[in-house]
Formats: C-alpha cells, sequence, structure tokens
C-alpha cells in the first residue's frame, strides 16, 4: 500500500482556469485525502460550504513538481479569522490521480492498466532471482531473458498478463542493494474505455484473489498508461489511480501455502474461470456480496451466521430454484457438493439452521423456536455454512466438484478443517519448493549465508 503523500501546488476549478489558488494536498491510506486552500474558488465559498452539502466534482491542480493532479468528489468546509482578509477552504476528497487532468471518471480514453497487489507474487511465483556461489564467491542473478508471462484472453476487449518483474535499488553510497522479484497484474483494453471501468475490472480481479487465498485482498499500487500520450522521454504517460476503500482492518496474506489455490493448482482451469467471471457486469454486485460473505470480521457474532446463511439463500434463489424452503437448500446442496471431502453438516444440523435463522432475523422471543443455539454451537455451524457458500462460489466460477475437492485436499487453511474430528480427512502434500535443488524447509540460517542460497 502506497505511504503518505504531500503535494504542494496551485489548484483550480476546470471551468475557471484563471483563478489559481495556492494550496496543500494530504493523503493518507487509512485516512482521507484533503485538501487545503489559502483562498475560494468563487467569492462566498466558505459562507455556503455551511449552508450546502454539494462540493465540486473535480479540482485540478499542478503540483510543485510539475504534475497534473485531478480530485474527484470534493466536499468542503472552511475556517476563517474575522481579522484575517482570505478563508482557509478544506476539502476532502474520494479520488486523487497523479498524472492526469481528467474531467469525469467516465472520459474514455485508450488505455492499459499496471496494478500491485502484495498477494499476487505468492500466487504466482515470478521465479526471475537465481543465487550463484562457487566456493569462492556469492552473487544474486536474474535471467530477464528466460520471464515467463501468461497471457490470458478474458474477453473480446480485455487481454491479462501476469507479468514477473524485478526491482533492484541501491543506496546513494553503494553499501547496500536490494533486489525483489514481484508479479504485477497488467491490463490491455482492444478499445477505448473510462478509468471507472478499469477500476471495476480490477475490484473483480480483487474478488478472485480474496477466493484463492481466502482472505481479503485489495491492490496496492494502481497505475494506468495512457496509450495515445507519450511524455518527452518517449514513454507512455503514466497515471496513478488512488481511491479510498482500503479497509482499515486490512493485512496482506503472504502465506501461500494457506491458499485455496495457486496459479499452478488452477492454470489449465483459470482462463475459463476468468471468461466466466467477467461474462456478465450485470451481477457483480451479488458477486461482491458472495465473496465478501466468506471472509470473516472481527470477533464472531449472530450476525456473520446470518451473513452467510442469507448468502447461501440468496446463491441458490439466484442461481438454482427460487421458492424452497431452507432446510431443502441445505440439503439440496450437501447433496450436490457430497463429492468435496470438507463438507460435514449433518441430520439434526439442519433444525438449528433453521430455527437460529428465524431467531436471529426476526428478533423473536425466548423459545418461540425450540433447536436456536448460540455461543460455540452457532459458531460451529457457521463454519460448516462457510465451507458450503464457498462450494457456491467456486461452481458459481465454472469448477466442478473434482476441482473444488483437489484444492480442499491441497490447502493448509483452517477454513477448511472439519469440526468433527472423526470425519477429518488426510491433506495431498506435494513436493516442497526447491531452489538449486536444496530444500528450503531443511536449511539452517548457517547453512543459507555458508551456501549463498537467497531465500
Amino acid at each position: 500500500m502506497i505511504e503518505s503523500i504531500d503535494i504542494q501546488g496551485v489548484w483550480w476549478i476546470p471551468c475557471n482556469p484563471e483563478k489559481k489558488i495556492a494550496g496543500f494536498l494530504n493523503y493518507k491510506p487509512m485516512g482521507k485525502t484533503k485538501l487545503d486552500l489559502i483562498g475560494e474558488f468563487r467569492p462566498n465559498d466558505w459562507i455556503r460550504s455551511f449552508n450546502e452539502t454539494k462540493g465540486e466534482d473535480v479540482i485540478w491542480g499542478l503540483s510543485s513538481d510539475n504534475k497534473e493532479i485531478t480530485l474527484f468528489q470534493c466536499f468542503p468546509f472552511a475556517t476563517r479569522n474575522s481579522s484575517c482578509p482570505f478563508p482557509i477552504m478544506h476539502y476532502d476528497c474520494q479520488f486523487l490521480i497523479i498524472g492526469k487532468h481528467v474531467t469525469s471518471l467516465k472520459e474514455e480514453g485508450q488505455y492499459s492498466a499496471r496494478v500491485l497487489f502484495e498477494e499476487l507474487s505468492n500466487w504466482f511465483r515470478p521465479n526471475l532471482l537465481q543465487s550463484v556461489y562457487n566456493g569462492k564467491s556469492i552473487g544474486l542473478i536474474s535471467p530477464l531473458d528466460k520471464k515467463t508471462a501468461v497471457e490470458i484472453q478474458v474477453t473480446d476487449d480485455i487481454k491479462f498478463t501476469l507479468d514477473p518483474q524485478v526491482n533492484f535499488s541501491q543506496s546513494k553510497m553503494g553499501l547496500k542493494a536490494d533486489m525483489e522479484q514481484s508479479t504485477d497484474l497488467v491490463v490491455f483494453f482492444m478499445k477505448p474505455t473510462c478509468i471507472q471501468f478499469i477500476l471495476n475490472i480490477v475490484k473483480e480481479f480483487e474478488q478472485i484473489m480474496s477466493i484463492a487465498t481466502l482472505s481479503h485482498v485489495q491492490c496496492k499500487r494502481f497505475f494506468i498508461y495512457d496509450e495515445s500520450s507519450q511524455t518527452e522521454s518517449g514513454s507512455k504517460q503514466k497515471i496513478e489511480i488512488i481511491h479510498h476503500y482500503f479497509r482499515e482492518d486490512y493485512k496482506p496474506n503472504t502465506k501461500f501455502f494457506n491458499y485455496l489455490f495457486t496459479y499452478d493448482t488452477i492454470k489449465e482451469e483459470l482462463p475459463n474461470v476468468l471468461q466466466r467471471w467477467y461474462a456478465n457486469e450485470d451481477i457483480m454486485p451479488i458477486r461482491a456480496h458472495l465473496v465478501d460473505s466468506l471472509n470473516r470480521h472481527g470477533i464472531f457474532s449472530s450476525t456473520d451466521f446470518l451473513i452467510v446463511i442469507q448468502a447461501i439463500e440468496g446463491f441458490y434463489c439466484r442461481f438454482r430454484q427460487d421458492n424452497e424452503s431452507l432446510r431443502k437448500i441445505l440439503e439440496n446442496l450437501v447433496s450436490e457438493f457430497k463429492d468435496v471431502r470438507c463438507i460435514e453438516l449433518e441430520e439434526d444440523d439442519y433444525a438449528k439452521i433453521v430455527d437460529s435463522r428465524h431467531y436471529y432475523s426476526h428478533l423473536l422471543p425466548f423459545g418461540k423456536k425450540t433447536h436456536v443455539v448460540n455461543g460455540a454451537e452457532l459458531y460451529d455451524l457457521d463454519f460448516k455454512l462457510r465451507k458450503i457458500l464457498l462450494c457456491c462460489v467456486l461452481n458459481f466460477m465454472g469448477l466442478d466438484n473434482s476441482a473444488i475437492d483437489s484444492f480442499v485436499a491441497k490447502s493448509n487453511n483452517h477454513f477448511l478443517d472439519m469440526i468433527n474430528k472423526q470425519k477429518d480427512y488426510s491433506k495431498q502434500h506435494e513436493e516442497p519448493i526447491k531452489i538449486e535443488g536444496e530444500i528450503l524447509s531443511t536449511i539452517s540460517e548457517s547453512e543459507i549465508a555458508e551456501k549463498g542460497i537467497i531465500v
């Protein structure tokens, strides 16, 4: 995730470019994008900020290092000292674009995008760094000519590339050097598109990565490139998009051994999965709700149980059959996914789920439903139901029971554990990752230092 940004510059509204005001912009990832101006765009703006809720749709700026800035959805408030001849205007802004003046998020251009995810490098390992040790010297090389990018045609107009990268940095005095490998998502568009559409495409890829990692995923940096515009050096115009939808509790999940699946385990099905996921934009909100329902949010409560059971009901009514009872829905889904080894709902669970769902949804008097559960027992039911919901989502992605069961068998994520330990199953462990024939899990730190193996 990008760190805080401070920008000094001049600012104006597109309809009045002659009236430029000096000001200071501050961006905080978990806070706000706040613009402070010494003055106002129009006479008495500071008075209107107390009486009107409407702000400026767009504010343009030019930074002190000559970068074009665009701010969207800017809501004002003001402070003024009665003895001072000018007010201080403040704006809270929802979107920040660095590198181009844009009139609207729906303004079309010939764009491509490069998106950075913390988790993507672990999901699709770049394998671009190799250690070199000949007994006398140690080194680290990156054979860029062997870089293997993966291209996937998602729709007729959209192509994804999983692009391995190596970044090299060196201190000013030359005493420290760092090399880091990563994988970026590059998106190519075959026809003009708008920034809002690109944002939606990235958001939907975040959803897929959230399913793959069984945790919330969001991009850490987001760049678009104007294919029709070049800088003085001849490179494409680079534009960074910064917006406020980051969750405050977000922590990247880099433990790839806990992922539900990685690129290597889904690479055969991945083109079809992506094509199916992006085929129908009309159900994007439904997909978002289903994916969000899979994730746990802090301390468990009855609300978490309701989110999951209502997501299951919604999925069944939307994609299977409407007007079925909750018990029948659960029985049919258990039957549908009986070949997936982590499914473990039992006969006496159905009445508890049905009664608890009605009890907590409608705030019924105590005793109205006889099979209501709470505490640890409700948590166990929620745990079992989430695995059914996961199967529903994976099935929606176009994966059959055999593929789903294979993912479950190879993942170490506790999400897939069994409540009933008598029904526990054995995991299918693959060969450990090796570097130059050495098994990482059996090498001590002293051996790593001695042999020059860089982990």
